[in-house]
């Protein structure tokens, strides 16, 4: 199976801090992100708020940069949906903080 990759740019600039980004997904977004082995702010995708998302071997990595995320899993169309997933709780989250504005 062919190897998907997706990209979520949250910052065209560049200027992000990795680490507060997977602070944010896991404290606020819920977000269960188990650390790659030998790759700094990589992390394998386990599920949401302690619910098991995948049963089985390690399935979407999530890497952080200072521009967005990277998302790597078997299968393009599996990348896709993951980022449009991401993308969709990103955006749900942002517009509750407007909403309590």
């Amino acid at each position: 199976m062919k190897l998907g990759k997706e990209v979520i740019i949250l910052s065209k600039k560049g200027l992000l801090d990795a680490s507060k980004v997977i602070k944010f997904f896991m404290d606020v977004l819920g977000y269960d992100l188990n650390p790659v082995k030998g790759q700094d702010n990589s992390y394998w995708f386990a599920g949401i708020n302690g619910v098991e998302a995948l049963s089985g071997p390690k399935y979407y990595k999530l890497a952080f940069n200072e521009s967005g995320i990277d998302i790597e899993c078997n299968g393009m169309i599996n990348a896709f949906h993951m980022k449009h997933w991401i993308a969709d709780d990103l955006k749900k989250e942002l517009d509750k903080r407007k909403a309590e504005k």
